[in-house]
């Protein structure tokens, strides 16, 4: 019968080879993209995006709902981002005191967001924060129509209307020269 001494001196470097050999073929297999899932760069730098929205990024300049104008939206704004992640198209949705991702199917000029596929973070309001929060959420658990007009993104559902204004991207923000960093 083999000791313990023994059969540690042989499965220690076996072990020490199956996990390397583990490792590195796992290595191999993440840098080579395939089956990756959460490239959302990558879908929109290689062009895969499906929606004129996809990768852009808008923030609230005005709003109104049935009972009057939303002003905290030109106040506090909301930022929308159209992701792109693996052909699906994704909102990313961020208020000031938290944010979520909804999957949206877009079919025309109607965005028809999945709510068994919405994440909700999970960051805290202060005492009466909330409020603006709730309200971004619950408008965009809602099917909505959007109008397109240059940088002007305007999301209207049966209840309320968000107007968005292009977000700079870094393409559009002027880059300094090295004479105008002296």
């Amino acid at each position: 019968m083999a000791t313990t001494k023994t059969m540690l001196r042989w499965f220690g470097p076996v072990s020490a080879a199956l996990i390397g050999a583990a490792c590195l073929a796992g290595c191999a297999s993440m840098g080579s993209g395939v089956g990756a899932t959460n490239d959302v760069a990558g879908d929109c730098d290689r062009g895969h995006v499906p929606s004129e929205l996809a990768c852009l990024t808008f923030v609230s300049t005005s709003g109104s709902d049935a009972a009057s104008d939303v002003s905290w939206l030109a106040t506090d704004p909301l930022t929308v981002e159209f992701e792109q992640v693996d052909g699906q198209v994704t909102i990313e949705l961020q208020v000031s005191c938290g944010s979520s991702l909804v999957p949206v199917s877009i079919d025309g000029s109607t965005l028809t967001p999945d709510a068994s596929g919405t994440v909700v973070s999970l960051v805290g309001c202060i005492e009466g924060a909330a409020g603006p929060r709730d309200w971004a959420y619950e408008f965009f658990a809602e099917p909505m129509t959007y109008a397109l007009d240059g940088k002007q993104l305007t999301l209207k559902t049966d209840h309320a209307t968000v107007v968005l204004g292009g977000h700079p991207t870094p393409a559009d923000e002027p880059v300094a020269t090295a004479s105008q960093q002296s």
